[in-house]
This record gives C-alpha cells, structure tokens and sequence, in this order.
C-alpha cells in the first residue's frame, strides 16, 4: 500500500470511528456554516456544515458498506487496515474515556471547524478545533474524565476566564518523544512507513499502536493545549491566545465566511458537500518569505505565485434516497464527490500556465470502446509546456536553461544526418495524448488490450522518428509492415509501435493493429450509459480525463489472480495484471478467499476525474458513482 492510498484509507478509517456513534440532534441551525467561526485570514480552513449529515451520507457510501463487508479483510491482509485502524481507534477512545467500546456516545452536534493561523514571526502555525455541542452534559461529563490525566501530563495549568466561560491552559515543555522522531526519520528515509503492515498481523498492530500512542495518549499532548467549553462549542487550539481569539470571533470581527475567496467557493459549488476547505495561499506564500526570504521568493516567482488565490473545494456523499436530482444529472447518482479549484488573478505564469490548457470534449473518441476498463486522456501541446519549463528554470538557473534549449537542437543520428529535436520532433506532436486499457475474455496471455496515442502534425515525421528510435534501440524493435504502414513490435513484451494518419500508437500488438484499422467499435465508451451517467456529474470540457470502470476491473483482477501462474509467460500481462491486482486488492491476497471476494463486486463503480481551465482558475472534480445493481 503506497503512502498516499494510507492517507486515503487514514481518512475513510476516521470517518468509520464516527459512523458507528448515534447522531446527536442538531444544536446548530441547518447548513450553519462553521467559516464564521474562523477569521478571515486563517491559513487553513476545514470546516464541516452538519456532522449529522457527513455521518449520515458517509454511511449511505459504497466505501462503508464494503469496508463493513466481512468478506473485505478475508481477501488479504492489507484490506484489513482500515478495518483493524477502526478497532483500534475505538478502542483507544474509550479507554480515554473510562468507558467501553460499544458505549461510546457522541455529544456533538452541528458544525465544526479546524484552522491554522500562520505565527506572528517564524516557526509553526497554529491550530484551532471548535466543535458544535448536541449534548453538553455528556460532553463535560467526558471532558471531566480526560482533564486530570491531561493536569496530570501538563508540567504548568492555568485557568482563565472568556467572558463567562473558564478557559483550561495546559503546558509542557517536553520534546517529540525518541519514538516519535524514530518514526519521522523512518518516514522521511524510505517514505513508506509500516509497509510491514501488510506482512504481519504483529506489525500492523505495533504500527497502530505507536500511531495511536502518539494522538490519544495525554503524555504525548502538545507543548500548549487550550480548551474552553461553551454553551454551544467545544473550542481547541495550540496556544491560549487563539483560543481567545477564537472566542472572540464567535461575537466580532471578520471572518472567512466574509472574504472574497471564501464566497467563490459558494458560487463555484452551488451545491457544496458538509466538507469544504480553503487553503489561503498568498498567506501561506508571506509567511515562506519570512522564513527564507530570498529563495521563497526566487521560488515563489518561478511557480507564479502572483496569479495564485486560495485553494477552495468541498466533498460530498450520497444524497438521501429521496434528495432532487442535481442539474443535468440523476439523483442518487453520486456516491462521493470531490472538487477543487485554484483560484487564478492577473496574467497565469509558472505552474498555473502549465495547468490552464485548452480544454476538449470529456467524451472519449468514437474510436474508444465500451470494452475498455480505463480511459485517460491529457490534452498537454508538448512545445508550450516545454517553453514556460524553460522560462521557470530560467529564472532559477540561467545556465541550467541553457542546457535544456541546447538539448533540443540538433541531435546525431546513425544515418549521419543530424535532425532538429525541437522542429522535427517535438513541434510535430499535438495533443491530446490518450490511454486506454481493457480485456478480452476470458483473462489469458494474450488478453491485454492497451493503447497509448499522440497526436501528430505529420505522419511522415512520426515515421522516421520511429525509424530513428528503431536504429537507437540496437534491435530491440522489429520493423515489419501491415498493408504498407510500418510496425515497430517489441516481441517478448507483446507491444508494438506504429503512426496512424492522426496519431503515434505505443500498445499490445493486437490493439496497436486494430487502432490501425480505424474500426468502428460496435459500444463506444462515449455512448456507454455508466459513462454518460458519471459525465453528467462533471464540467462537459476538460483538458484532462481519468475514467475508471471500477467493476470491471475488479473483475478482471479477480481473473488474473486465478490465472497468475498461465499469465507468467505473458511480461506485459503479468506485470499490468499484477499492479491492478495491487490497486485493487493491496497486497498479500490470500487465494483462498477469492471466490468470497466476489460479493465484493457489487460495491463496485465507475470513477471519474476531470481537470478543466476555468476563467477563474483551474478545476478538479473527482466522483464515484452509486454503484448500480448486478
């Protein structure tokens, strides 16, 4: 399991700690926005609108109910994360509490907020938690049975009074126990901490013990931890001066719900989720400038920091069964959605250039069929991108520049005559590049179905540059020819490279011929009802495109899995099959259990993910679509 899937299981773990707790009734007002909690130039902001309707949607999800699914951890050892990362925390909880797992009881209710403000000077930002209160006394009852441990672990506690509220301060001046840097520097040395996780059953419960140790034990506290109950929130922060802050900003000042940034996001997701977030990035760019001015700003002025806003977005779960269909789409049809945008001003340079290209249809080409389990495509023209690459560097590294333009110049050749990198290779090239990736059946060596393709301006240039490339590779590519087009084939992998009239085509044999052939699919993946279904949900232009039919491949990774000994033979079968096999399943996958693994199938949907150039910046959506009955 890679970092960024542990991450991501980190998260849907956390959500299943709360998922399981009765919802409180509502303290707040319905759809209370919590950015009027936070001051208008937060750092970072996470907020929550309803924790009862996170809950509630998190629990209609697909992802719950397969992580719910007992058949989940049977498969292997790694799928078992999430499910041992909710026992654990649970556990850990209610030993905090004094209590027992199963009675566990949530006492808030309503909105919350998390914040980060940058520091005064240099050194860490610091955070605020407030949380909306459903059920005071249960929640100052709680409070009661952690704050003598907490009293206990503080070196100093003081009290304060907010208004007619008591504000507990509790300090230590202990460092990051040996423990916890041990795991910092492990992190930092091979980036994948307790990959062992997957190995052993002992491993993964040290791992989440040491994990928990360091977030639900009062001795691993903070060097300042400030906590206030009110009447109607529960108010955390690193440092007793944000806390009052914060308390103060309950009655006046400006807030984040007041700014610019902040409004946009309302108006670029009308119909935001419970979770919205909104990362102030010229704050985030001053406060780098105070800690290393002059190679921030060198940086900064390289990435083009100057036509960044914030970074807003939401996420979103299933409506409930009886919620209105959304604008051009279905209801119910959305399993969990994730946007995000960047916020562009002025003239776009450095990276928001590089991610403002034109946009195309989201549809795949009537080319591309139904069969396909995934379909990418990335509308990237090389020539421009490689120009604002050098432009970045140039301001960096002069010399380093350089070498990078002279590095498109002319090249040698075996023939003797030397060609133009940039003129005759690179300016030939056109958008969009596009991948595709399906099987036949049944899953056999000769099954896989991969084409990659790019654009190209001239078909004779395309030629000679795979001619070229055929001389550089020392025979590795075997030159033959179909009805008067050369084929390139690298035999012991089963691929092949040819140049259609539009395209360069990099794939297995089979669909390299076929892409060669121009057939008309009989289903094409445009006019496929599960792709209409999650395009509706989507920006109908985008310059990037990630399409995942997630059923289909679980199934095949369930076929490759049985057939992993007859695919050996097959390199490029056995390693694409292998890695879907991971993606799908993690690692360790005990072959006994597939037949079980089938029921899984029905948690199974389309994903897709667009990223789209927008007058106001640039756009991300990422959605799982409900998965429809087998």
């Amino acid at each position: 399991m890679t970092a960024l899937h542990r991450r991501r299981a980190a998260l849907v773990a956390a959500l299943c700690v709360l998922a399981p707790l009765p919802v409180r009734a509502q303290s707040e007002p319905p759809k209370a926005d919590p950015a009027a909690w936070a001051p208008e130039d937060a750092l970072f902001f996470v907020g929550v609108t309803d924790t009862a309707q996170l809950v509630e949607g998190f629990q209609r999800t697909a992802v719950y109910r397969m992580l719910k699914d007992p058949a989940l951890p049977e498969l292997s050892r790694e799928m078992n994360y999430a499910a041992r990362f909710l026992e654990e925390a649970r556990k850990r909880l209610a030993k905090l509490l004094e209590t027992e797992p199963d009675n566990l009881k949530n006492p808030f209710g309503g909105a919350a907020a998390l914040y980060a403000m940058p520091p005064a000077g240099t050194g860490e930002p610091s955070a605020v938690l407030i949380v909306g209160i459903a059920d005071r006394e249960l929640l100052r009852s709680q409070y009661e049975r952690v704050k003598p441990r907490l009293r206990e672990a503080a070196e100093h506690y003081d009290t304060d009074s907010v208004g007619s509220f008591t504000l507990d301060v509790f300090r230590t001046s202990r460092q990051e126990t040996a423990a916890g840097k041990a795991d910092v520097e492990g992190e930092d040395k091979n980036n994948e901490p307790n990959e062992s996780f997957a190995a052993s059953d002992e491993a993964m419960a040290k791992g989440l013990a040491d994990l928990f140790d360091k977030f639900l034990t009062p001795a691993n506290m903070p060097p300042e931890l400030a906590i206030c109950l009110t009447d109607e929130r529960l108010v955390l922060a690193s440092t007793a001066e944000e806390a009052r802050r914060a308390l103060r900003t309950e009655k006046s000042g400006a807030t984040l719900a007041g700014s610019e940034d902040y409004k946009t996001l309302g108006r670029q997701f009308p119909q935001a989720g419970p979770i919205r977030f909104l990362l102030n990035l010229p704050r985030l760019f001053e406060w780098m400038e105070r800690e290393d001015r002059e190679q921030a700003r060198k940086t900064l002025a390289m990435l083009g920091a100057a036509s960044m806003r914030s970074l807003i977005g939401h996420v979103g779960f299933a409506p409930a069964p009886d919620a209105a269909a959304p604008a051009g789409g279905r209801a119910g049809g959305v399993d969990s959605k994730l946007e995000v945008m960047l916020l562009t001003r002025g003239e776009r340079t450095g990276l928001t250039r590089l991610l403002s290209m034109k946009n195309r249809p989201v549809a795949p080409p009537p080319s591309v069929s139904a069969d396909n389990a995934l379909f990418a495509s990335l509308n990237v023209n090389l020539a421009e991108a490689l120009d604002e690459i050098e432009r970045m560097i140039r301001q960096m590294d002069p010399d380093a520049a350089d070498q990078m333009r002279a590095s498109l110049g002319m090249f040698p050749t075996p023939e003797g005559e030397p060609i133009n990198v940039r003129a005759d290779v690179i300016e030939n090239l056109r958008e969009p590049l596009t991948f595709a990736l399906g099987f036949t059946k049944p899953i056999g060596p000769g099954a896989l179905r991969l084409l990659a393709t790019l654009g190209h301006r001239s078909r004779e240039k395309s030629v000679r540059m795979l001619e070229l490339l055929a001389g550089l590779t020392g025979g590795m590519l075997i030159p033959r020819e179909s009805r008067g087009t050369p084929i390139y084939d690298i035999p012991f992998a089963g691929m092949s490279l040819s140049a259609s009239n539009e395209a360069i085509l990099a794939g297995a044999t089979p669909s390299v011929e076929a892409a060669l052939e121009a057939p008309t699919p009989e289903r094409a993946l445009a006019a496929d009802g599960e792709f209409q279904r999650a395009a509706a949900h989507v920006p109908p232009e985008a310059w990037g495109t990630l399409y995942v039919d997630r059923r289909r491949m679980f199934e095949a990774a369930l076929q490759i899995a049985r057939n992993r000994a007859a695919l050996a033979g097959s390199p490029a079968m056995a390693m694409i099959g292998q890695a879907i096999m991971q993606q799908m399943f993690g690692r360790g996958v005990d072959d006994k259990k597939l037949d079980s693994a089938e029921q899984l199938v029905k948690y199974q949907s389309p994903e897709l993910i667009t990223l789209a150039t927008t007058p106001d910046g640039i756009r991300m959506t990422i959605l799982l679509l409900t998965p429809q009955p087998q």
